[in-house]
């Protein structure tokens, strides 16, 4: 799993990136920023 940082306007985000590259991309986004699983 790679973790990277995007950086929009409204501040930089955590990002968690696995998985198939070729198949169909999920978003999954939690409520409590102080912790991933």
């Amino acid at each position: 799993m790679n973790t990277i940082q995007v950086t929009v306007p409204r501040g930089r985000f955590s990002v968690r990136d696995s998985g198939n590259t070729d198949g169909y991309p999920v978003v999954m986004i939690h409520g409590w920023p102080e912790s991933s699983y």
